[in-house]
C-alpha cells in the first residue's frame, strides 16, 4: 500500500473515469501538465495546504479503501476521512478509557525507554560516522534512561523524558553547518529551516500513526504516557515517540546533507517562524515518504508495516495488558 502527499496550494483533485487528476487551479501563476493518480493501492492520500477536492474523489480513494488526511502547510494535521467500513473498528474506547493507572504507568515508562534508547543510537551514529564528540550528551541521555524506571507517574516521566530529548537536540545541532541557525528544538512557530523540517515531518508521521491506530480498532484519543486534553488524540502522541528519530530525524540529517535544500529555500515572514518553500517542501515530503515506504533491512519490513504492527501491540498492551515493546532503532 502507498502514501500519496500533495503540498503547494491551488491543486483541484477531481475523479475523472477510474482515477483521479490533479491539475493546478485557474488562478495559479505557472500551469502544470495534470497529473493521474490511480487508486488502486492508495492507502493514505494526504493533501498539505490549500486545495481542492471533490466529493466524488473523495468516493473513488475511499470505496477503494483509502483514506485522506488533511495537513495545514506548516505540517499540521487537522482531519482525517476513513471509509465507514473502516473508522468503525474503533471499538476499544471503553477498555482503552478505563485502563488501570499503573498499566499506563508501565506502558508509559516502556515508551520512554524506547525513546531515549533510539535519541542515543541516533547521536551514536552521528559520533561514528562525523566524529563529533557527542559523549556529554550521550551520557545525559542515559542518565534520564535510568531514572525511567524511578517515576511513579506520567508527569515525573515527562520531567525525565524531556530533560533527555533536550541534551538530544544539543547533540543533534552538531549535525547542521551554522548556517541553518539550529540551536536546539523551538516550535510554535519554527524559528529555522531544520525546526520547520522537524515539525513539518512529524506532522507526516502523526497522520501515519493515526491511521495504524484507528485501523488497528483503537481509539486515537485514550493513551498511556500523554494526558489526554480536550481534542489531543493521547495514543497517537505515545506512538509517534519511538518514531521520531528513526523516520524524521534521520530523513532531515541527510536531506540537508546532500544538499537538497539551501537556506534560500526558507522565509521569515514579519509574524515570526520559518516556512519552507514549495519546492524544497516537495522535495522533503517525498524523501519522507521514502523513508516510511522504504525496507528496513533488519527488520524485513517498512515503517509503514511498522507503524501497523506498534500500533497493534501498543492497543493491546493498554487494552489487555499485555507486555509493551517499543520500536528500537537501529543503524
Amino acid at each position: 500500500m502507498n502514501s500519496v502527499l500533495i503540498t503547494g496550494a491551488g491543486y483541484r483533485i477531481r475523479k475523472r473515469g477510474d482515477v483521479l487528476t490533479i491539475e493546478t487551479g485557474r488562478d495559479s501563476e505557472v500551469a502544470e501538465p495534470p497529473r493521474t493518480l490511480s487508486p488502486l493501492g492508495l492507502d493514505l492520500l494526504a493533501i498539505a495546504g490549500d486545495h481542492s477536492i471533490s466529493t466524488a474523489a473523495v468516493r473513488l480513494v475511499t470505496s477503494h479503501g483509502g483514506s485522506i488526511a488533511l495537513m495545514d502547510g506548516l505540517g499540521n494535521p487537522f482531519g482525517h476521512f476513513l471509509p465507514l467500513g473502516r473508522s468503525a473498528l474503533i471499538e476499544q474506547y471503553e477498555s482503552q478509557a478505563s485502563a488501570k493507572e499503573d498499566r499506563k504507568l508501565e506502558i508509559a515508562r516502556s515508551i520512554c525507554f524506547g525513546a531515549l534508547e533510539n535519541k542515543v543510537v541516533l547521536l551514536s551514529n552521528l559520533e561514528r560516522i562525523r566524529g563529533f564528540d557527542l559523549s556529554r550528551e550521550i551520557e545525559r541521555i542515559r542518565d534520564a534512561h535510568d531514572r525511567v524506571s524511578e517515576c511513579k507517574s506520567s508527569d515525573s516521566l515527562r520531567g525525565v523524558e524531556g530533560s533527555g530529548a533536550h541534551a538530544y537536540f544539543q547533540g543533534l545541532s552538531h549535525a547542521f553547518d551554522d548556517k541553518w541557525g539550529f540551536l536546539g528544538r523551538y516550535q510554535n512557530p519554527a524559528s529555522d529551516p531544520v525546526n520547520s523540517l522537524l515539525s513539518y515531518g512529524y506532522g507526516m508521521l502523526y497522520i501515519q500513526s493515526r491511521q495504524a491506530l484507528v485501523l488497528a480498532g483503537f481509539s486515537p484519543y485514550y493513551g498511556a504516557y500523554h494526558e489526554t486534553y480536550k481534542n489531543q488524540e493521547a495514543l497517537v502522541y505515545d506512538l509517534v515517540e519511538e518514531f521520531r528519530q528513526p523516520v524524521v530525524d534521520r530523513t532531515v540529517i541527510t536531506f540537508l546533507a546532500k544538499h537538497m535544500a539551501t537556506p534560500d529555500d526558507f522565509s521569515y515572514p514579519d509574524e515570526g517562524g520559518c516556512l519552507i518553500g514549495t519546492v524544497a517542501k516537495k522535495k522533503f515530503a517525498g524523501a519522507v515518504l521514502a523513508r516510511i515506504h522504504g525496507k528496513v533491512s533488519y527488520e524485513d519490513a517498512t515503517f509503514q508495516e511498522i507503524f501497523k504492527r506498534q500500533a497493534e501491540r501498543l492497543g493491546k498492551a493498554l487494552t489487555e495488558g499485555s507486555l509493551y515493546t517499543p520500536y528500537r532503532y537501529r543503524i
